[in-house]
């Protein structure tokens, strides 16, 4: 997730829908972390919006770096 942060940071106009991006991220993780996400949603991670998507990211990232 750091590595992906930092990417958004070095590129914010990289024209990509914030869906897009989540689902990059998702998809960017391996099997283990993948079901822990899903867990921790609730499931259907890909089903949720876009913004429930990225702040659900958004505050794993930061329980998980900081």
């Amino acid at each position: 997730m750091n590595r992906f942060k930092e990417l958004l940071t070095q590129y914010p106009h990289n024209g990509l829908e914030k869906r897009s991006l989540c689902q990059v991220a998702y998809e960017g993780l391996d099997v283990s972390t993948r079901t822990m996400v899903e867990s921790m949603c609730g499931g259907g991670f890909l089903c949720k919006n876009a913004n429930e998507i990225w702040d659900f990211l958004k505050d794993l990232s930061g329980k998980t770096f900081e």
